[in-house]
């Protein structure tokens, strides 16, 4: 079977886990979801996994909604 979604939400996931994202996403073929809300990632980890998002051509959705209380700032 194919991975078509991936859910890592309120998993405390950091920049440093947001550059292993980008990296899944720019080998991966078949993930078309990719939900991170709720998480610790600031604008820079975000910014790697839109730039990996980019290049993938299956990625139609990438989530990074959060909370008032779990935003991470620069």
């Amino acid at each position: 079977s194919m991975l078509s979604e991936l859910v890592l939400t309120h998993n405390q996931i950091g920049d440093d886990g947001a550059l292993y994202c980008a990296a899944l996403l720019s080998r991966n073929k078949t993930l078309h979801i990719l939900n991170l809300s709720h998480n610790k990632i600031s604008s820079k980890g975000a910014a790697e996994i839109i730039k990996a998002a980019t290049v993938c051509p299956t990625v139609g959705v990438v989530n990074f909604t959060v909370s008032a209380k779990n935003l991470a700032y620069d």
